[in-house]
């Protein structure tokens, strides 16, 4: 007695997933979060262009997760109030005297209820996996941040490239002094000129 519902959340960049099998098929035959996170310090801009649609792609995943999450627990609940009605009327119908712990250990033991509660871990536990891998490419952008900042102040540089950077360095800040003091001179020698 399964509800068909479509999930308004999926969109265009991510193929229609009914169920956590559909969403694990995908996940193991088209993502790969470890070559996700992968940087190169060579390619810091390729990188910092990527990712953005590899945050996007992960959470809208992880969207996907807590919906199907949800729509089995509704199920769940669903399918313990039909049971333990049918269980009632059941025993109303036949007489049977019955307690609610009895009526409830049934509902429980029921291989349909059983499951779909196996099903509901199952979900919760790739719902986790997807919440960890959501907060590793959150770190990965941090990281991204810590290289990009590292490059620019040159520490990825050999030692031979760092000393031609601080020789030209040094000779610009040389270059720009001589200047700034040529024209000290020349203002002072214009200063002295008016003066007279």
């Amino acid at each position: 007695m399964k509800k068909e519902t479509k999930n308004s959340m999926q969109n265009k960049f991510l193929p229609e997933f009914e169920t956590f099998g559909d969403l694990v098929d995908y996940l193991e035959n088209e993502m790969n979060i470890y070559e996700n996170l992968l940087l190169d310090i060579t390619n810091l801009d390729v990188d910092w262009l990527a990712q953005p649609s590899v945050a996007f792609k992960w959470n809208q995943l992880f969207n996907v997760a807590q919906f199907l999450l949800r729509q089995l627990e509704t199920e769940l609940k669903e399918q313990i109030a039909e049971k333990y009605l049918y269980l009632k009327q059941k025993a109303v119908e036949e007489k049977e005297k019955t307690t609610e712990a009895l009526l409830n250990n049934r509902v429980l033991t029921d291989p349909d209820i059983i499951n779909l509660q196996t099903d509901l871990f199952d979900g919760q536990y790739v719902t986790d996996i997807l919440s960890s891998a959501k907060k590793a490419i959150d770190d990965r952008r941090r990281t991204l941040e810590g290289l990009t900042e590292l490059f620019v102040t040159h520490y990825f540089v050999s030692e031979r490239d760092n000393q031609a950077l601080k020789e030209l360095g040094g000779e610009k800040e040389e270059q720009q002094q001589n200047q700034a003091l040529n024209k000290n001179e020349k203002l002072k020698t214009l200063l002295k000129s008016r003066r007279k």
